[in-house]
C-alpha cells in the first residue's frame, strides 16, 4: 500500500528483534501484524478506541498463526492502561488527526511519551497544514462529515508536534513525506477514488526525488512523520 510508505519508512529502519512495540491508534494493526510475521520485534500491542478494527485485526493474526505476537486492546489513546517507560518503540499513524481540540492531542502525545522507555523510539506521522492541496482536503472532510456524524479531521503544522516533543524530553532524529492522502472510508464512488489514488501515487513518485532539508516539501507532502528519541 503506498498510503503506508511514510510509515515504513520511519519504522522498519529503528526496528530490533527484542522490542516491544506500542501502536496507538492503530486499528486492525496491519504494522504490527508485519512486524510479528517477519519476527522483526519480540511484541507488539495495538490500542485503538474503536473495536470492530481490533476484532478483525486479531481474526488475521490468528489466521496468520502469530496470535502469540501481537495483541490487540481497546483504550483510550488519551488514557494508556500502562505503566510508564514500558514500550521500546511506540508509534502512531495517522491517528492523532482525529484529536481537533488542543488539549486532547497534547495529552495524546504525552501519554506515548510517558509509556516510551528511556533511548526508545516515538513515531508519529500527521496530516501536514501546510500542504499545497490542504484547502482541498478540508473541503473533503466536510463533505465526508455529512455521511460520517462522528468524524473528525485536523491538519497539524510540524511545529506543533515537534513542540509537545520536546516539553517530553523526546528529541527529534529525522523527519519524512510522502504525497498520498487518501480515505478509504470517503463516501465517493470506488471507480473515482481508484483514480485519486493513482494520481497521488504519480505525485509520490515526484516527490520522492525531493529531500526533507528542501522547504518546498513541506508544500508537497500531504502526510508528514518524524522520529523522536526520548531522553532521561
Amino acid at each position: 500500500m503506498n498510503v503506508k510508505n511514510v510509515d515504513r519508512r520511519l519504522t522498519l529502519p529503528n526496528v530490533h528483534e527484542k522490542d516491544l512495540i506500542l501502536d496507538v491508534g492503530g486499528g486492525l494493526g496491519l504494522d504490527a501484524l508485519i512486524i510479528s510475521y517477519f519476527k522483526l520485534a519480540n511484541y507488539c500491542v495495538v490500542v485503538d478506541v474503536s473495536f470492530l478494527p481490533l476484532k478483525m485485526g486479531k481474526v488475521l493474526s490468528k489466521r496468520l498463526k502469530i496470535k502469540d505476537k501481537v495483541d490487540y486492546i481497546c483504550a483510550d489513546a488519551k488514557f494508556l492502561p500502562f505503566r510508564d517507560k514500558t514500550y521500546d518503540m511506540v508509534t502512531s499513524f495517522l491517528a492523532i488527526e482525529h484529536e481537533h481540540i488542543k488539549k486532547e492531542y497534547q495529552r495524546w502525545i504525552n501519554e506515548m511519551a510517558r509509556v516510551l522507555k528511556v533511548g526508545g523510539f516515538f513515531i508519529i506521522t500527521f496530516s501536514n497544514r501546510k500542504w499545497i492541496f490542504y484547502p482541498l482536503a478540508k473541503l473533503h472532510s466536510y463533505f465526508v462529515k455529512k455521511y460520517f456524524k462522528t468524524f473528525t479531521e485536523h491538519f497539524f503544522e510540524r511545529s506543533e508536534i515537534e513542540a509537545q516533543l520536546i516539553k517530553n524530553k523526546v528529541s527529534i532524529k529525522s523527519f519524512d513525506g510522502g504525497v498520498v492522502y487518501f480515505r478509504s472510508y470517503s463516501p465517493i464512488p470506488l471507480s473515482i477514488s481508484f483514480l485519486v489514488l493513482k494520481f497521488n501515487e504519480k505525485l509520490e513518485s515526484l516527490a520522492s526525488i525531493l529531500e526533507w532539508k528542501f522547504l518546498i516539501i513541506r508544500k508537497v507532502c500531504g502526510r508528514i512523520g518524524l522520529v523522536g528519541v526520548k531522553e532521561k
